[in-house]
């Protein structure tokens, strides 16, 4: 079957309708939540907290331009 440009354009013009149309459903529910922000913001938090833990877990990184300190490194980590 031979997708013709008319049926591209149709499926294009689908995809757009309905991104659009969840950009304008999340808004809404963005604006109706009355705590929406504090829960944002607790789970940037959060993520952040878990990000640096995963961090802290793994050492330090040695210094990229020491050949010796890279491969004392990856022998460590292997």
């Amino acid at each position: 079957m031979e997708i013709t440009r008319t049926t591209l354009g149709i499926a294009a013009g689908l995809a757009g309708t309905l991104f659009l149309g969840y950009c304008v459903y999340f808004d809404q529910q963005r604006r109706k939540d009355p705590f929406f922000k504090k829960k944002l913001r607790e789970r940037r938090e959060k993520a952040h907290q878990n990000s640096s833990r995963s961090r802290n877990l793994n050492g330090p990184l040695p210094d990229m331009n020491d050949h010796e300190a890279m491969q004392r490194f990856f022998l460590r980590e292997v």
